[in-house]
């Protein structure tokens, strides 16, 4: 995905983990366009949080902010691109679900 042009120059800088726009969140400030760093847990995926690659001067696609959410690459999101990065941000992770599920199977 292409970063905005008025972005561009200030991303060619960043670090790993370093961002150029913060935003205020429930109990800290929250990054936005935040560089990844290629050895270091990636930081929590939300919907309006964009990433950009850690070694290109380019933001995550949706399909691999999905893969950081630990979707699988056949899972299919609808809409545009703003709402499926949204759908993306806004659900819980899936192997998230899947240990909530197993625990609460097997407590029934």
């Amino acid at each position: 995905m292409a970063l905005p042009k008025k972005y561009r120059n200030r991303v060619h800088k960043l670090g790993w983990g370093d961002a150029f726009l913060y935003f205020k969140g429930a109990s800290r400030r929250l990054g936005n366009y935040v560089r990844l760093h290629p050895l270091k847990l990636a930081e929590t995926v939300m919907g309006k949080r964009f990433f950009i690659h850690p070694y290109e001067d380019r933001l995550l696609t949706p399909r691999e902010q999905a893969r950081l959410m630990s979707y699988p690459d056949y899972h299919l999101f609808a809409g545009g691109l703003r709402s499926c990065l949204n759908q993306i941000g806004e659900s819980v992770p899936v192997c998230l679900s899947r240990a909530i599920a197993k625990e609460v199977k097997e407590s029934l």
